[in-house]
């Protein structure tokens, strides 16, 4: 945001950085608060990796910022002129900008918009945390992600900053693991034309495995990707130096603990600690009990009436600008448990048999096989009436057949199927029900066709059209558009 210039200070005698404000927006109050914050946030972390801001002010209409001139590239730069970075070089640049990072949360505040064009490079490795442009107080009333994730890259944006929920330091926890696995393979955790197939892969997506795309990189580094990427931000790790950490030690060989993600209907619970992992050799054949019980074949319901996750189950900062050597130009930015046992009545009193003859004993085992194969017919259509109840309710949905994202909200149906859409459900508390089950019915007129396509539907609490870009992935179509709203359809 700005732009950047190698200035001479006459009054110190020295060159300098200055940013300045774009002509056009420093007429804007909102733009001028947002570049007089980033200065005075700046000033207030004293950490080598920040970049010190030396003065800021207006000069004729335009908002500038005095900051030290820092000779290098921007990482972005780096990684477009080398490509991937070695992993050693790699965890020693995110360790620095983590120590920026945790710096600036100390102070209350979150830089927001951690990406590789913000992490200026010297020729020594030595890096600074630029732009705290985007960067707000934790303590603020108004720190949500609505209404802001259009300010940075979403292609390092985490699943919260999509929603109307507060945003903390471990939103740039996720970013900072965006930026770690960018350095790894030379490309972003997900890649997409469309907005809304990006917006979609950061809500409900796992996060991608860097020794699956370049070889040469340590399989632990993969757990550490997925805890900094997790989409709750309480399974992150808690501080940016936590993530930079796991990151060193991974790469020397030492245990990384792998982030486990609970199910949805378990959110907020604490899990115990895991007892070390043993590895039982190889005895032969795996020996099947016919009595055993399968746990895992069928999920549970969601409970409460909330949406599931689907059925996959699963097995610090507001700162100041940088500087920059150049002017670089940015972008605009889811068993059924075994049932209780079944009361048939009351027991019949059972008295003792005579031992049967040989011959009577080989006629019951011939009535055995018999017995259980209806046993199984029976469970079967037990189980095939219960998912059928839960699939099919005139309720909200309760159990669905696409990943939806756990942080849906699932919509009470007002229309009945739109083709093959049954719900509607929203992903950010600006987006109505109303408008969901609006854009579902609208949806389902038009063409089933895999891919992007726009559609527009009526909003009855704003009383006004709006038009989604949808796309379909998986079975969900996720819909993003209009005043920042979300839509599943599935």
């Amino acid at each position: 945001m700005g732009e950047v210039y190698e200035a001479y200070d006459t009054v110190k005698d020295r060159v300098v950085a200055v940013k300045l404000l774009p002509t056009e927006l420093a007429q804007d109050p909102m733009f001028q608060q947002r570049f007089r914050r980033e200065s005075q946030a700046a000033a207030r972390v004293a950490e080598p990796h920040v970049i010190p801001i030396h003065d800021w002010g207006e000069i004729d209409g335009v908002l500038y910022i005095d900051m030290r001139l820092v000779r290098g590239h921007d990482l972005r730069s780096v990684l477009r002129g080398e490509g991937p970075l070695t992993p050693a070089r790699a965890i020693g640049i995110v360790e620095q900008i983590a120590a920026a990072l945790d710096a600036a949360h100390a102070e209350g505040l979150v830089h927001r918009d951690v990406k590789p064009a913000n992490i200026l490079v010297t020729a020594s490795d030595f890096a600074y945390l630029a732009d705290f442009g985007i960067a707000r107080s934790a303590n603020d009333p108004n720190m949500t992600g609505t209404g802001e994730a259009a300010v940075g890259s979403y292609s390092y944006i985490s699943p919260e900053r999509f929603e109307n929920g507060p945003v903390t330091g471990t939103a740039d926890v996720y970013s900072l693991a965006c930026v770690l696995y960018e350095c790894l393979t030379g490309t972003t955790p997900f890649r997409a034309e469309a907005m809304s197939v990006l917006i979609h892969s950061h809500l409900s997506m796992p996060p991608p495995r860097p020794s699956a795309v370049r070889a040469g990189v340590p399989a632990a580094l993969d757990e550490v990707i997925a805890r900094g990427m997790a989409k709750r931000p309480t399974d992150r790790y808690s501080t940016a130096g936590g993530l930079a950490s796991a990151a060193k030690s991974a790469l020397t060989g030492r245990p990384v603990v792998a982030v486990t993600e609970l199910p949805t209907d378990q959110m907020g619970a604490v899990l115990p600690k895991a007892p070390p992992t043993v590895v039982f050799p190889n005895v032969g054949p795996e020996q099947l009990n016919a009595n055993a019980v399968p746990t895992d074949a069928i999920a549970r319901p969601p409970v409460n009436g909330r949406l599931g996750a689907g059925r996959i189950m699963p097995p610090e900062p507001n700162r100041g600008p940088g500087p920059r050597g150049e002017v670089v130009l940015r972008e605009p930015h889811r068993v059924l448990e075994p049932s209780p046992d079944v009361d048939t009545g009351p027991k019949a009193a059972v008295t003792p048999a005579r031992e049967a003859t040989p011959r009577k004993r080989r006629s019951r085992r011939r009535w055995l096989p018999v017995v259980g194969a209806l046993i199984i017919v029976l469970a079967l259509t037990g189980v095939v009436g219960w998912l059928g109840r839960g699939s099919f309710s005139s309720g909200p949905a309760s159990l669905t057949l696409a990943p939806v994202p756990a942080t849906a909200r699932g919509c009470e149906t007002k229309y009945p199927p739109a083709g093959r859409f049954l719900y509607s459900a929203i992903g950010s508390e600006v987006t109505s029900c109303e408008f969901a089950e609006e854009l579902r019915k609208a949806y389902g007129e038009g063409s089933d066709a895999a891919g992007t396509r726009q559609v527009t539907a009526f909003s009855p609490p704003l009383r006004q059209n709006f038009t989604m870009e949808c796309v379909t992935l998986d079975g969900l179509v996720t819909c993003t558009g209009g005043q920042n709203a979300i839509v599943y359809i599935y």
